[in-house]
């Protein structure tokens, strides 16, 4: 179960990172653009590109909490789950138990 949620949760991060960088590319153009109603009309067609942006931002940090219970409740074996560091673990998680 942990496989799955640390896939979800990296694929959702990968989506907003890549949303993100294209609405600052777009921001970018706005600002500096001769022709700002072109430029709005860019922004209306790709609104869908910021809702994807929010909700994957959103769903990766539901996932990542989903994640760390996931861990708590089963116990953190890094060697296990073939993880060597994994952002020691998401910063600091909760302590093993034993």
């Amino acid at each position: 179960m942990i496989q799955l949620y640390k896939a979800i949760f990296l694929l959702f991060k990968i989506v907003a990172l890549i949303s993100d960088f294209i609405m600052r590319i777009i921001i970018g153009l706005i600002r500096y653009s001769k022709f700002p109603l072109i430029m709005v009309a860019i922004v209306i067609v790709t609104l869908p590109l910021y809702l994807a942006a929010i909700f994957s931002f959103l769903i990766s940090v539901g996932m990542a909490d989903l994640l760390k219970r996931e861990i708590d409740r089963e116990g953190f074996y890094p060697e296990r789950e073939g993880l060597k560091d994994f952002g020691y673990y998401l910063s600091y998680g909760s302590e093993k138990k034993g």
